[in-house]
């Protein structure tokens, strides 16, 4: 009795196994066809093309990381195309990866904020080196007195 139950359960676990599996060759090919259609591109790409043109700081150096996120853009697109819940899901989490990656190309608030506020340091620093000291004053700090 106890080993009919357990191959049935043999046979429960092998046929979800290869359920799944069903089911992600199925999504895979889901994806591909969705990324293999000349369509325009999605909402993701376009507004993600229009940030890369407004981020003046880029230099050449910088174009695996852009080319990198426009890929990752258009495989977001492509998920959300396909339009079921486990594959928006999937294409939700992938755009986590896709602004941390615009965060290491300065392209979102936080680290453009940060930049602005690292030069603003940096200028005053420089201004502050610039300041034309009058004769009477000295640069030489006497020591600390002991108390």
């Amino acid at each position: 009795m106890r080993e009919q139950s357990e191959e049935r359960r043999a046979k429960q676990r092998e046929y979800s196994r290869a359920h799944r599996e069903r089911k992600r060759a199925a999504e895979r090919e889901a994806v591909a066809a969705a990324l293999a259609s000349t369509e325009p591109p999605g909402p993701l790409s376009e507004a993600l093309d229009a940030a890369i043109a407004a981020m003046k700081w880029l230099v050449p150096s910088d174009g695996a990381l852009v080319a990198l996120a426009r890929e990752q853009a258009r495989y977001a697109d492509g998920l959300n195309a396909i339009g079921t819940a486990e594959a928006r899901s999937r294409g939700l989490r992938f755009m986590v990866v896709l602004q941390r990656t615009l965060a290491d190309l300065g392209g979102t608030p936080r680290v453009r904020m940060q930049l602005e506020l690292r030069s603003a340091r940096a200028k005053e620093a420089l201004q502050a080196q610039q300041v034309k000291r009058s004769d009477n004053v000295t640069s030489i700090r006497p020591a600390k007195r002991r108390r």
